[in-house]
């Protein structure tokens, strides 16, 4: 377990590791002396991580050699050389199909080998993250050390630019900012912190730097806790290293090779015995009957064909954007019964947006105030400038007239801004499904969260005032446009909420983003709305919703189904938003400012406003304080409409920016905005029933999920020269003051949250229709989890606490096992605590997010999951990802940039496109594959038993053999092949994804292909093959009966003179030549034979005939592979100098009768048997 140093002070930690901390001059501490040092790497031993048992390159090779299938060609390999070792008989045929044998088992093996992704692999991308040293301080001087040589309570200086060579409690912070994409999957790097912090996961945790992660700003020092394998990337080294667990592929090939085995054992056995009976010579007897017995039960095709099938629908699921790295993952993908999927950037868009604005007391839904107000206007300079709708009255929050203020300590000094905004501090408690305090009404409920929408006519306006600007030949009059643009976007668009929004805001865009740039088209390669609006139609709604100002009714029309929802005792229905896309400007900066920079671009040009509203001072965002603030020089135009006219008072006007956690923002409030009877906005004193009404509405987003940020502002006037450091000085006299900053307006709220992709609710639709339960495996917190399972459908049932709610219970007292809870949202800390009772429970259940995890718990899951008999797929991005995915059946890794190496290095597969609609497109994929291997494989068995038969003739009755080796290895490796393949490219027949995932007792073999292949395909075959056989000894004057026990001794060159039922002498020539037409009668027979079947293969339930005339699902892989099955055979027998080396002759084609006959036997009964079986299963629907 991993030692937890985050909880404890820097003095704690340092007395814990017995390290010489100077708290004063954190930097200049006096650390380890070299013998400590010795010491404690004598006994934590060498900051590495162990290193990976490697086997030697040919050791791997020869394990792929040993795979079931390639050991079963490999057997029939050894045991066809026996023979010729022997010396029994003088045919080298035996000699040919040892060696044809082996080159396939050689060239499968050397195909797996390049494909293997080794644990050793994975180990080596873990050490390549680690540093090769570090500087730190030993007996009070600064010192290089090689990163192995760490050791816990080492101080190490952390620079810009350096990787974390240990994991480390920060002590000194100056500006460090650290990015641990490559653990945790984040992206955005994070503050580091000196205080002292109480977090679950230790990930989660802004006072620790863990081993490889990067300090990409700022400077610090850390106190080391943990070196080699004890780091967290140690332990994630270790839970990666254990042994993939087998695929179900594997599984299923063992199960069909001992079933080949035993068959071909049973065989070889039985006429071995009726040898003996016969009195035959027990060795050669062994040569010829149990060997050759074994070989001809043996499908040598079959690797090669299932390889192709693996690789053709890996080239599919590519094209999908998913890139398969195990060609055996294809398969798992389709028995999959549970997908464990993380919840940011796979379900989300990992994009945060604004989602709905609270505005002067008011929600504001469908644009019904945002463009309520037409703007007023005066002439200025012969430009129509608008009034501002509404300003703060002009006070003195700066306390400008104080003289000392200019020489206040500035407060940025101590600021620790944390990576994540300027999030709320104080949230609602956190419930499962995100049940939390509610709004008064249901209509207040409804508008609240409704997401923000911009109306087309509105949007249209701006588009076509960017057009005009655009249009401008003059600099100077494309500014003035400009200017008039952001006038109008500012006093009738964005109102005040939206300016703070805006200006006080530290993000930046990457490039320039004017109006103009607006278009209803989504940006198809990343950029997504950052507003994710609903599409909103006018529709009837009831009678206590409230009407838009226009007498419009504007109402979010949505397909995903919606979920209960309970605030303040009142139960309302919210349904989850559709969204459309507009690109918004790339940015840099924490997801929140980003969010609000990308909403503000989609209505104005963002760089002019900010440039219009110039920034003189601002106060960073502090972890400490929950709030950042900018002070920002009131345009003239403005001042104009604000100052009075009776005392005009030349000194600047400043508005003064606020955004932060929504109850610290109104603590320094004392006024908030509202509207008065006619709707005009007015300022209120802000008494408790305004600041209730505004936590109600925080509280209500905050259930949802969301991010909630307050906005104030507040104008005053500074000195007429004073300067931006003037003013600046008055901000931190003011921040530094007892009561604070003060004297603000509330303006309201903004919520910001990461969306769902619009395809996740309908790929979860989809998995749970195909009896796939998708759940969510996540790190954030259960109220946001819940939240966004609800709004994608994956949590629609009743959780503990909608149970608990409506018995007037606790949730504690409300057991997993209750069938009322048909769905469940588990933190990681109740996992901690769970019995076998419990994880079986969950584990159960259609519908289950959990949040808060910690590598180990996904892990478990995934073990705990696999002990109930599920396949799992589990998906990640991080580091920390790998030890989960390793213990689930198939791995699944992003494809981003950002992603971690070493997850896609612990992956099967890769999703291109980082979307879980592509898991389930895979997961139909693999079910596909299934589908055609079966088919696949009960046509190659097909042949088998014509093959066997020649064979058992030979060994029971002296038949001459009706097939030579070099025959049946021409069928299995020849003209079989490409057919067999062609089942790779065969269309699904049904819904695949609207049947349930196969069960633990439906295999690639089983009894029933079994009975099929020999009892019914091969036994039609046979008798197809021997009695064209007998029609051709019948046409030479020879019945059947008449050479029973002649193959020992006749049908060869010299042989002894055999009499025709009729006396007529056949020379040894003569009977040769007759034995080689038998042969080809055979062979063409099974060739034929095996046309009309793979027809009848081409489906399982539905007509073959009608999808073999059915253009839309023409295979022309297998049309070509009939067509080259008939060229082969008519080559090997037709063609003179194939003739001796296939032992063949030509004989008339009206030989193949018999075949004919068995392929509309077997076509035929095939088709009554699946009309029967669609008529069974057609009334089964019914009822």
């Amino acid at each position: 377990m991993l030692e937890r140093f985050d909880a404890l002070e820097v003095t704690e930690c340092a007395t814990r590791l017995k390290t010489l901390v100077n708290a004063a001059a954190v930097s200049r501490s006096e650390g380890l002396t070299p013998a400590e040092a010795a010491s404690r790497l004598a006994e934590h031993g060498p900051n590495a991580l162990p290193a990976p048992k490697e086997r030697p390159e040919i050791v791997k090779f020869l394990c792929k050699i040993l795979d079931p299938f390639l050991a079963m060609l490999l057997g029939a390999a050894i045991l066809s050389l026996i023979p010729w070792m022997a010396g029994v008989g003088t045919n080298v045929i035996d000699l040919y199909l040892a060696g044809v044998l082996g080159l396939v088992v050689i060239i499968n093996a050397a195909i797996d080998y390049a494909q293997e992704a080794s644990s050793s692999a994975l180990m080596r991308k873990l050490a390549d993250m680690l540093p090769r040293g570090a500087l730190v301080r030993r007996n009070g001087e600064s010192v290089t050390v090689p990163a192995p040589e760490l050791v816990p309570g080492d101080i190490v200086l952390l620079a810009t630019g350096d990787t974390v060579p240990a994991d480390v409690r920060v002590i000194e912070s100056t500006g460090l900012q650290i990015e641990a994409a490559s653990i945790t999957g984040e992206s955005a790097p994070y503050e580091a912190s000196t205080d002292a912090c109480d977090v679950a996961d230790i990930t989660d945790a802004r006072n620790v730097a863990f081993s490889s992660s990067h300090v990409v700003d700022g400077r610090g020092v850390g106190l080391v806790t943990a070196t080699g394998p004890d780091t967290l990337i140690g332990r994630l080294a270790v839970l990666s290293a254990g042994p993939r667990p087998t695929s179900t592929l594997n599984k299923e090939t063992n199960r069909f090779v001992k079933v080949i085995a035993v068959t071909a054992i049973v065989l070889a056995v039985t006429f071995f015995i009726v040898g003996l009976v016969q009195g035959r010579e027990p060795f050669n007897l062994f040569i010829t009957a149990c060997i050759t017995l074994i070989v001809a039960s043996v499908p040598q095709g079959l690797p090669a064909t299932v390889t192709s099938a693996l690789s053709v629908a890996a080239g599919r699921m590519k094209r999908a954007n998913v890139l398969v790295k195990r060609l055996d993952a294809v398969e798992t993908l389709g028995a999959v019964t549970v997908v464990c999927s993380d919840k940011t950037g796979t379900l989300t868009t990992n994009n945060m947006t604004v989602r709905s604005i609270f505005f002067a007391g008011q929600p504001v839904a469908g644009g019904t105030r945002l463009f309520a107000d037409k703007p007023k206007t005066e002439r200025v300079q012969g430009v129509d400038v608008p009034v501002p709708v509404w300003r703060p009255e002009v006070g003195n929050c700066l306390g400008a007239d104080s003289a000392a203020a200019a020489d206040a300590k500035p407060a940025s000094e101590d600021s620790d801004s944390a990576a994540d905004g300027a999030a709320p501090a104080a949230a609602p408690a956190e419930d499962e499904g995100g049940a939390a305090a509610r709004p008064a009404t249901d209509a207040l409920r409804r508008t609240m969260l409704a997401p923000l929408r911009v109306p087309e006519a509105a949007a249209g306006q701006l588009r076509a005032s960017a057009m005009e600007i655009s249009r401008s030949a003059s600099g100077s009059v494309r500014r003035a446009h400009t200017l008039h643009a952001v006038r109008d976007w500012y006093a009738a668009v964005c109102e005040p909420a939206l300016l703070v929004a805006l200006v006080c805001n530290a993000a930046s865009a990457e490039r320039a983003m004017p109006v103009s740039a607006l278009t209803d088209r989504t940006d198809a390669a990343m950029l997504k709305r950052a507003s994710s609006m609903p599409r909103e139609v006018a529709s009837p709604r009831a009678a206590s919703d409230e009407e838009a100002d226009d007498g419009k009714v504007w109402r979010a029309v949505s397909a995903m189904p919606t979920h209960k929802a309970k605030v303040d005792d009142i139960t309302v229905s919210v349904a989850p938003q559709e969204r459309t896309n507009v690109a918004p400007p790339a940015a840099n900066g924490n997801a929140s400012d980003m969010a609000l920079l990308r909403f503000c671009s989609t209505l104005a040009d963002a760089q002019a406003v900010r440039d219009t509203f110039a920034t003189m001072a601002e106060v960073p965002f502090s972890s400490a304080r929950k709030w950042a603030a900018v002070v920002v020089a009131a345009p003239e135009w403005e001042r104009a409409s604000m100052n009075s006219s009776a005392d005009p008072d030349p000194r600047p006007i400043v508005h003064v920016l606020v955004k932060g956690a929504p109850e610290k923002v109104q603590d320094m409030c004392d006024t908030q905005l509202d509207r008065n009877a006619d709707g005009a906005l007015v300022s209120r004193e802000m008494d408790g029933l305004h600041k209730a009404h505004a936590a109600r509405a925080y509280k209500a987003y905050a259930a949802e999920g969301q991010r909630v940020l307050g906005l104030a502002m507040a104008s005053c006037r500074v000195p007429s020269d004073a300067t931006s450091q003037q003013v600046q000085a008055l901000v931190n006299a003011a921040v530094a003051a007892p009561g604070g900053l003060s004297g603000l307006t509330f303006l309201g709220l903004v919520s910001l949250v990461d969306p769902p992709k619009a395809s996740t609710a309908g790929t979860i639709a989809a998995a749970r229709s195909a009896g796939v339960r998708v759940f969510m495996v996540t790190g954030d917190h259960a109220l946001t989890a819940g939240a966004i399972g609800r709004e994608i459908g994956l949590i629609r049932g009743e959780t503990r606490a909608d149970v608990a709610l409506a018995r007037g219970a606790a949730v504690t007292d409300i057991p997993w096992s209750n069938e009322e809870v048909t769905s469940a949202v588990v933190r990681g800390s109740e996992l901690d605590h769970f019995t076998d009772e419990d994880w079986t429970a969950v584990l159960q259940k259609p519908e289950v997010v959990f949040a808060r995890t910690t590598p180990e718990h996904k892990a478990e899951i995934a073990r705990r999951l696999r002990d109930l008999q599920n396949i799992v797929a589990m998906t990640g991005d991080g580091t920390n990802d790998a030890p989960a995915m390793r213990a689930a059946d198939i791995g699944v890794a992003m494809g981003r940039p950002d992603a971690s190496d070493v997850a896609r290095e612990a992956a099967d597969v890769v999703l291109l496109d980082d979307n879980l609609a592509s898991v389930v497109a895979g997961v139909a994929e693999g079910r596909v594959l299934f589908a055609n291997l079966r088919k696949t494989i009960a046509y190659t068995l097909g042949h088998l038993l014509p093959e066997i038969a020649a064979v058992v003739l030979n060994l029971t009755a002296g038949l001459p053999l009706g097939l030579a080796p070099l025959q049946v290895l021409s069928v299995d490796l020849g003209t079989e092949l490409l057919p067999a393949m062609s089942f790779a490219f065969e269309a699904p027949e049904d819904a695949v994804m609207e049947v349930p995932p196969r069960g633990p007792d439906d295999h690639l073999i089983d009894t029933g292909i079994m009975a099929y292949s020999y009892a019914f395909v091969g036994l039609l075959e046979s008798l197809a093959c021997i009695g064209a056989y007998a029609w051709v000894f019948a046409d030479a004057g020879l019945s059947l009966g008449s050479i029973v026990g002649k193959s020992e001794f006749y049908f060869e060159p010299g042989a002894p003179i055999l009499y025709t039922d009729a006396g007529v002498p056949l020379s040894g020539e003569e009977q040769q030549d007759i034995l080689w037409r038998a042969r080809a009668a055979w062979h063409l027979n099974l060739i034929v034979a095996q046309l009309f079947h793979l027809i009848a293969c081409k489906t399982t339930v539905s007509s073959a005939l009608r999808a073999a005339v059915d253009l839309s699902k023409f295979n022309l892989v297998a049309a070509a592979g009939g067509l080259l099955a008939v060229a082969l055979v008519v080559v090997f027998v037709y063609v003179p100098e194939m003739q001796p080396i296939m032992t063949t002759r030509g004989v008339p084609l009206l030989m193949i009768t018999p075949a004919l006959a068995a392929g509309v036997l077997i076509l035929g009964l095939s088709e009554l048997y699946k009309w029967r079986l669609a008529s069974r299963v057609r009334t089964a629907k019914e009822d």
